[in-house]
C-alpha cells in the first residue's frame, strides 16, 4: 500500500502503522491529491478505507441552509452537516482541520466534520 500511496503526485510522504490500522499521508502544499484516489488505491490493496483526519485550506460556502468547503485550487467541495464552526468565516479563506467520513455512495462526498478553524489574519 505504502509503495501505491507514495505514486501519486502530490503525495510527500506514507507512514503505514499496522498495529496501529492507521496511515499518515503528508501532502505537498498546493497538492491536486483527490481523497477519492487516495481510498480508491487503500481498496486496490484490499483494505476498506475508514474516516480520515484531515487539515486543509479552502472557504466554508452555504447555500440554502446547507454548509460545504470547498478546497482552495480544486473542484472539490465537502458537505459539512454542523456548520457552526464556518458561520464566522463565510466566503473567506481558512485552513480547517477535521475528520472525513468513510465514503458510503461513490457517487457523494463524504461529510466533513470540522473541529477547528484557523485564518491567516
Amino acid at each position: 500500500m505504502s509503495v501505491g500511496l507514495k505514486r501519486i503526485r502530490g503525495v510527500e510522504s506514507v507512514d503505514v502503522n499496522l498495529k496501529e490500522g492507521m496511515t499518515r499521508i503528508e501532502l505537498a502544499a498546493g497538492n491536486t491529491v483527490r481523497i477519492e484516489r487516495v481510498r480508491d488505491t487503500i481498496k486496490g490493496v484490499g483494505l476498506t478505507p475508514q474516516e480520515a483526519r484531515v487539515r486543509a485550506r479552502g472557504k466554508a460556502v452555504e447555500s440554502g441552509g446547507k454548509w460545504t468547503f470547498q478546497l482552495e485550487g480544486s473542484d472539490q467541495s465537502y458537505p459539512v452537516p454542523e456548520g457552526k464552526l464556518l458561520r464566522q468565516h463565510a466566503g473567506r479563506i481558512v485552513t480547517i482541520e477535521g475528520v472525513l467520513g468513510a465514503q458510503t455512495d461513490p457517487r457523494t462526498p463524504p461529510n466533513l466534520e470540522v473541529t477547528a478553524v484557523r485564518t491567516s489574519d
